[in-house]
């Protein structure tokens, strides 16, 4: 009620001042000659009533000056009001083009377990732990990295693994593409966090630089929680957990976050 009643003192204010200008200033002309011409010609005619009453000559003569102050107040309250609305209008057209910029472009899922295995040129089969990247806007995600931000071990032993995020390889590129790529408007790109080969039987992270906690703690199965963060140059940072739960190179998944308290325990 006290934030309605300010409005209404700002708003008068304004048509005031508004009014002002005018009956005054630079808006004045136009009203000033038409109240003119008719303030002549009403004196005019009420000189030449002589059988009107005084009073009613007077209220001729004064009646093209108020038509005048009454047109000039409503002319101002339009004008206010048009300027206010005009500004109402701009104020919500850059919001919404606030809220589109800071609206998440893209997309990230896993599909089916998570895994993707495949056999190598010596013939030995890896399994990769990777989730999907996509963007929802029709424009390519320009100069896209998938960082790993945090692994914590949960359980009986839980630990936290990492200090700073490290860059996730992108599936299926190499050289500068490796880690920074830009992602075609429709295409799906599958981003790696693990890997584990049938022979070597250990947890591999996919990641820029090796880190010898990260490299020790997620050696020892059991269940995950992986916090990752996507970025482009044209969108908004996004951020998605997931849960990786592993025991052995049969046994080994990502999944959704939010489903991590539904998925018995594997192996």
């Amino acid at each position: 009620m006290e934030g309605a009643t300010k409005d209404s003192q700002i708003f008068w204010r304004l048509v005031v001042t508004r009014f002002g200008d005018t009956v005054s200033g630079r808006h004045s002309a136009p009203y000033t000659i038409f109240s003119g011409v008719v303030s002549v010609a009403a004196i005019i005619l009420a000189v030449s009533l002589e059988r009107v009453p005084l009073i009613w000559r007077i209220v001729l003569i004064a009646l093209p000056f108020v038509m005048f102050l009454i047109a000039g107040f409503i002319y101002s309250v339009y004008r206010v009001w048009k300027d206010e609305h005009k500004k109402v209008l701009s104020l919500e057209a850059s919001n919404l083009e606030l809220t589109d910029r800071l609206s998440p472009k893209i997309r990230l899922s896993i599909d089916g377990d998570g895994i993707s295995e495949e056999m190598d040129a010596n013939g030995l089969f890896t399994k990769r732990a990777q989730f999907v990247v996509r963007g929802i806007d029709k424009a390519p995600l320009i100069n896209c990295e998938a960082l790993l931000e945090q692994v914590n071990r949960l359980g009986d032993f839980p630990e936290t693994m990492m200090e700073e995020p490290l860059r996730c390889e992108w599936s299926n590129a190499t050289g500068q593409e490796q880690f920074k790529r830009t992602i075609p408007d429709g295409v799906s790109q599958r981003a790696n966090l693990f890997a584990i080969t049938r022979s070597e039987r250990k947890i591999l992270a996919l990641v820029e630089f090796r880190k010898e906690q990260l490299v020790l703690g997620i050696n020892m199965p059991g269940k995950y929680k992986i916090a990752v963060a996507i970025t482009a140059n044209n969108s908004p940072t996004t951020k998605e957990s997931f849960l990786f739960e592993w025991s052995d190179f049969n046994n080994i998944r990502l999944t959704p976050w939010p489903n991590a308290d539904h998925v018995p325990r594997i192996g």
